[in-house]
């Protein structure tokens, strides 16, 4: 499950959505 590290990148992104 190596998705969980794009998932931390993605999470990053949406914060600087807000």
């Amino acid at each position: 499950m190596v998705r969980r590290r794009q998932v931390r990148r993605i999470l990053a992104q949406r914060v600087s959505f807000e």
